[in-house]
Formats: C-alpha cells, sequence, structure tokens
C-alpha cells in the first residue's frame, strides 16, 4: 500500500477563509440588497406621503377659498379680496407640484381639468368685484343727485308736498337695497314700482317744474341703473357659486 499524502502546508486555513469570505461576501450582497429594497421602498412611501399632502393641501386651499369667498359677500371688504388671491397662488401651486410627481395620464388630466375650472372661477369673481364697484359709483351718484333734487326742491313753492314723495323714492329705494322685494305680500306692488309712482308724485307736486322733473328724471334713472347693477351683481354671485361647487367636485374626485 502507498502511503496516504498529506495536504500542503497552510490548505486547511485558506480552505477555512475561502469559505469565510465567501459567506462574507454573500451576506454582504444579501445586505446591499436588502438596503436597497428598503430604501426603494422609503421612496416610494416619501412619494405617496408627499402626494397625499399635496391632495390634502389642495383640498384646503380651496375650502378657504369658499370661506373668503363667502366673507366677502357679506362685508365686501378687501382683506377679503387679497386672502383669496393668495389662496388661488397657493392652489395653482400645489396642482403643480401634484402634476410633477405623478406619470398617471388620467390624474394629470384631471389637475388639467382642475386647473380650467378655477381659471372659470377667478375671472367670474372678478366680474363680481367690477360690478360692485360700478355699483358703489352709482350709489354714491344716487346721493347726489337725490340732495340736487331735495335743495332744488325746498326753494319752490311747493316744497312741502314735493319733500314728501321725495322722501317717499328714497324710502321705496332703501327697501329695494335692502329686501330686493322678498318681504312683499302677494299682489303688492314691487319697490320698483312705488319708486316709479313716487317719482311721478314729485313731478305732480311740484306743478311739472321744469327743474324739478329734469332732477327727478336725473335720480330715477341712477335708481334703476342700481336695480341692474344688483340684478346683474345677484346672477355673477349664483356662478360663483356653482362653478366653486363644481371645482370642489373635481378636486374631491381626484
Amino acid at each position: 500500500m502507498s502511503a496516504l499524502k498529506t495536504p500542503p502546508r497552510g490548505w486547511l486555513a485558506m480552505t477555512i477563509r475561502k469559505k469565510m469570505l465567501s459567506g462574507f461576501l454573500a451576506v454582504s450582497l444579501l445586505v446591499v440588497l436588502a438596503v436597497s429594497v428598503i430604501f426603494i421602498d422609503f421612496r416610494r412611501i416619501g412619494s405617496a406621503v408627499s402626494m397625499i399632502k399635496q391632495e390634502q393641501a389642495i383640498n384646503e386651499y380651496m375650502l378657504e377659498i369658499r370661506r373668503q369667498e363667502n366673507s366677502y359677500f357679506i362685508w365686501y371688504e378687501d382683506i377679503y379680496l387679497d386672502n383669496i388671491d393668495k389662496s388661488i397662488k397657493e392652489l395653482k401651486e400645489h396642482i403643480i407640484i401634484r402634476k410633477e410627481q405623478t406619470r398617471d395620464k388620467d390624474l394629470i388630466y384631471a389637475l388639467d381639468s382642475v386647473e380650467s375650472a378655477l381659471a372659470v372661477y377667478e375671472n367670474l369673481f372678478n366680474k363680481v368685484i367690477e360690478n360692485h364697484k360700478l355699483h358703489t359709483l352709482i350709489v354714491e351718484d344716487m346721493r347726489y343727485s337725490g340732495r340736487a333734487l331735495e335743495e332744488a326742491a325746498s326753494k319752490k313753492a311747493e316744497a312741502d308736498k314735493t319733500t314728501i314723495w321725495i322722501l317717499q323714492s328714497r324710502g321705496e329705494a332703501k327697501n329695494y337695497s335692502l329686501y330686493r322685494n322678498i318681504v312683499l305680500a302677494a299682489g303688492e306692488k314691487s319697490y320698483q314700482d312705488k319708486f316709479a309712482d313716487a317719482i311721478a308724485n314729485i313731478k305732480i307736486a311740484s306743478s311739472g317744474d321744469p327743474q324739478i322733473v329734469e332732477l327727478a328724471d336725473q335720480y330715477a334713472a341712477y335708481f334703476f341703473h342700481l336695480v341692474d347693477s344688483y340684478q346683474k351683481g345677484d346672477e355673477l354671485i349664483a356662478q360663483v357659486s356653482e362653478q366653486a361647487i363644481t371645482t370642489e367636485k373635481m378636486i374631491k374626485e381626484l
């Protein structure tokens, strides 16, 4: 029998080192793969959280716009317009960010639709503001015209009778501004008709004085211009409200 060959010195140590190195490399590879998966998952989670935050912000800014809108229609103060402008700008920015975060074509299309709806809302609201500015000017012109009519009537022979009907016309104009025919009983004349009757009686009481007739017609023209302004304002406000509701629904469906 031939003698068994003995392995070279260090062979066993090298084999152990190779095995340890192979094991270390395998473990390192697994760790790297695990870290990569965790990192990708964290990125996905972070992206999802960011998207949720953007959607919440879009909803919140739309709600804030509606709150400021309602306050403006009650008080008509510029502070609410500033707040609305600020909220609309913020809302637009969040919509842009949300579009950049997604590759979903349907979602991008929906966000584009929201932007378009918001632009329509903004345009309608600007028309409300313009109409209110015109309304304010008409009110001032009407007040000036009314004072001029009273002053002229006070110098005429039939001042007392004429002044009574001037006050009556002012009362009907004020009633229209406050109530817009809401509280009228069935069959009762509208405030516009009552105002027109008062104007006619001013002319009769002044015995057709040319100056009084001219001033009364001017005063009446301002009043009916004011009526048109009120009616246009009411229509625009209704359109703004309807468009806001439409935009809110579109946002909730995102």
